[in-house]
């Protein structure tokens, strides 16, 4: 690899330096002269830069001081004149144009334009609004410069003066052109600009030829740059994220290089354009649709580009973008939100790495060979398998183990300091530590290498429970260690039962009919409430990567699951999941797990009580082995009885439905919504076996929903055959097989209305022998 003093290439370095080249050329081209002009004749349209009044306090200090130099022509203000004024101008002052372009550079005093001309400057509007108020009436004068074309009059507009200080975002630019340009002296003149720390992180940043080269590719739309703070490096440089950042940069340069269209039109991307785009999802959002459209039509976005078919296109082009525009000041907010995730996953690595973290977790994954399929996690309880060469599969492990530590980590109420944030070794909050080992066990489930100093044999949950039980005030109680295994048992089954899942065809919507995600909330840390718990359960790998098309869109405005899903595309870019087989044994025996093992929908195991349960299919039925990956077949709305009738889940509900055997043995487990429960009752039906809840009451599979709602159970006893019962149990339980039979029997001849069709009597009906 080159040094870091050797010349680096780069497309966005050539064309900065064209651009450079181009502005030197335009300037003495299009330059009509100086001239002698008052105040009152200067006007400053379209300021990049709005006033600001202690910089103006600052400069009428100085005037009194110093004096205003006005007469020098080194501080000229550059200006428009059209051709019609120019030639008035000419006539008053009956010289040529040559002759007043050559004499006025030289004696730029001696001439003064009349005073009904305007001029627009570009920039100096702080000198001007300076000087109204500290010259005299009769000295209320100033030499601008007048010519120029549309590129070089925007660079201008961009351009400093002595009035204003260098931003970090210019001088890191300019530190870039020169080190492009071989110009060594040039550019440690700008780096002797900066204070000695941001030097210190400016030369840290050097070395990281990932985000250089990223940075150079979006150097020549100036616009972007206020927002680069040499101050803010310490978060691009800790995360140790360098093809992410990489990746966010080049859908920033893709996304704005896409808008305007074309490279001659790049001076015209400006900074309050850019502020007024960032963020913006038009196609998605109306509102954002609106808002662009108003303000491109007013001239207030892109206000230098003046050609109505550029201006056009550039409008359809907004209107047709889906993610939220993204910018420097977005990648810096975005950063602080993906540091816990980031922080967590580094814990995972070894101590003294210094590589990025996805070198790091390369040379970590699957070590020895293995080819076999990866687990792709769909939920927190539910697995699906994807093959693919050593690569692929990489990069979807890598992403998923991610998106767990984002799942984990990054809520903004569990954010703590940067003190205790390795979740594997820290030892002050215990739920972090849970879920550090949790992260842990699933990237060695997935295929990555990972080893720790900590005792890998000692369960998380049994670790969560220890560091209750420590947490507790030693003075009030007394704690025996180790923990008995019955207590231990009991909570990790407790914490099995009570973790939350989403259906894998479940699909959140992208916009939502109330007022969505506020700009603020679309960038760095917020706090979003129940919405942004909602949205944790559908942060999932084949979620994350769904085309658009199969996700509802039921409002006017963006939802904020749409805003986390582009923001983790925006860092980890996009990904092609195969459509896969997910094999399953019908009735087989599990594989020995742990009992803290996230179930796997391979062998669809349910966990209870510290006992594993093995999912019971029917003789003769197996479970469909083709992963739904379609999301645009989402399940009606639940109907809920007793005055229940938005389709709401109880808060007071558990989220688990078992099916068990009479002697309570579970069967399986299934989400608590309506087409969970009745997808695996139907099953069980069609293999000829009735259902009742805890009280004895059968009821046919479509009815077993309503069942538990009116019960409050969360329990339905599958009854197959029973010798030993009474002769009225099995008469109840032959009526329910007939039954349910029946509304099958009705539902494959096309009849949707089957709640409310009288079913057969039990003398008209075959018999069925239990």
């Amino acid at each position: 690899m080159a040094s870091n003093d050797s010349v680096m290439n780069g497309p966005g370095l050539e064309l900065l330096a064209s651009l450079e080249q181009q502005f030197v050329e335009s300037k003495t081209l299009h330059l009509k002269g100086k001239a002698r002009v008052r105040l009152s004749q200067l006007s400053f349209p379209n300021p990049i830069r709005p006033i600001d009044p202690k910089l103006v306090k600052v400069l009428k200090r100085t005037f009194k001081g110093e004096g205003c130099l006005q007469q020098d022509s080194a501080f000229s203000l550059p200006a428009i004149i059209d051709d019609s004024s120019l030639t008035l101008a000419l006539q008053e002052l009956g010289v040529s144009a040559d002759h007043f372009k050559a004499d006025s550079i030289l004696s730029p005093a001696n001439f003064e334009l009349p005073h009904n001309i305007q001029l627009a400057c570009l920039h100096g509007q702080h000198r001007v609004a300076a000087a109204k108020e500290v010259l005299g009436s009769g000295n209320k004068w100033w030499l601008p410069y007048a010519g120029l074309d549309d590129k070089a009059r925007q660079l201008l507009r961009e351009g400093r003066t002595y009035s204003t200080n260098y931003t970090d975002g210019e001088i890191f630019c300019q530190i870039i052109l020169c080190r492009f340009q071989n110009k060594r002296e040039e550019a440690a003149r700008w780096r002797a600009r900066i204070t000695a720390n941001k030097e210190g992180d400016l030369g840290r940043l050097l070395k990281r030829w990932t985000i250089i080269n990223a940075l150079e590719s979006i150097i020549q739309f100036r616009g972007y740059w206020n927002a680069f703070h040499l101050g803010s490096l310490d978060i691009l440089l800790s995360i140790k994220c360098d093809e992410e950042i990489a990746c966010y940069i080049k859908q920033i340069r893709d996304t704005i290089s896409h808008i305007i269209g074309d490279n001659s039109l790049i001076h015209g991307v400006d900074r309050a354009s850019v502020e007024r785009i960032q963020l913006r999802a038009p196609a998605i959002s109306k509102m954002d649709s609106q808002y662009i459209e108003a303000e491109m039509l007013s001239d207030r976005l892109f206000p230098a580009i003046k050609d109505p078919a550029a201006r056009s296109g550039i409008l359809q082009r907004l209107l047709g973008t889906e993610q939220p525009i993204l910018s420097i000041y977005t990648l810096f907010k975005d950063l602080r939100y993906l540091d816990p995730a980031a922080r967590a996953m580094r814990a995972l690595l070894p101590k003294r790495s210094k590589e990025s973290l996805r070198v790091g977790f390369f040379s970590l994954f699957r070590p020895d060979g293995n080819r076999e399929p990866l687990d792709i996690q769909d939920s927190e309880t539910s697995y699906t398998t994807v093959s693919g060469d050593h690569n692929y599969l990489f990069g979807l492990a890598y992403r998923e183990l991610f998106l767990a530590a984002i799942r984990y980590f990054t809520n903004p109420s569990t954010v703590s300091s940067k003190k205790d944030m390795n979740p594997i070794e820290q030892n002050v909050d215990g739920t972090k530590r849970y879920l550090g080992f949790r992260l842990l066990e699933f990237g060695q489930r997935i295929g990555f290498s990972i080893q720790t100093d900590q005792d890998a044999l000692i369960d998380p949950s049994e670790r969560l429970l220890a560091d209750m039980l420590r947490s507790l005030p030693r003075e009030i109680f007394y704690v025996n260690e180790p923990i008995p295994e019955a207590l231990s048992a009991l909570f990790k089954g407790y914490l099995s039962n009570s973790t939350l899942a989403a259906s894998a065809v479940s699909r959140p919507s992208l916009t939502t009919l109330k007022i969505g995600e506020p700009l603020s909330h679309r960038c760095g840390r917020h706090c979003g409430g129940s919405l942004d718990d909602e949205d944790r359960l559908h942060l999932f790998i084949r979620k994350m990567h769904a085309p658009l098309s199969r996700f509802p869109r039921g409002g006017h405005d963006i939802s904020s699951f749409y805003v986390k899903r582009c923001r983790y595309q925006a860092f980890f870019g996009a990904a092609s999941i195969r459509e896969i087989l997910n094999p399953v044994v019908p009735g087989g025996t599990g594989e020995g797990i742990s009992e803290t093992s996230i179930p796997s929908a391979a062998d669809d195991t349910a966990m209870t009580d510290g006992r594993i349960f093995t999912n019971l299919w029917p003789q003769g039925e197996t479970q469909s082995r083709e992963v739904n990956t379609d999301f645009t077949s989402q399940p009606e709305p639940t109907g809920f009885t007793h005055g229940n009738t938005h389709g709401e889940i109880p808060k007071s509900s558990g989220l688990n439905v078992e099916f068990v055997s009479h002697s309570g043995l579970v069967y399986a487990t299934s989400i608590f919504i309506r087409s969970g429960v009745e997808t695996r009752a139907k099953t069980y039906a069609k293999a000829g076996l009735s259902l009742m809840d805890e009280r004895g009451r059968h009821w046919l599979w479509n009815e077993c929903f309503d069942a538990l709602v009116e019960t409050e159970t969360r329990r339905i006893v599958v009854i197959g055959k029973v010798p030993d019962s009474s002769r009225e149990n099995r008469e109840k339980g032959r009526r329910a097989i007939v039954r349910n039979k029946a509304e099958l029997d009705e539902q494959e001849g096309g009849d949707t209305h089957l709640r409310h069709k009288n079913l057969p009597s039990v003398e008209e009906s075959t018999e069925v022998e239990l």
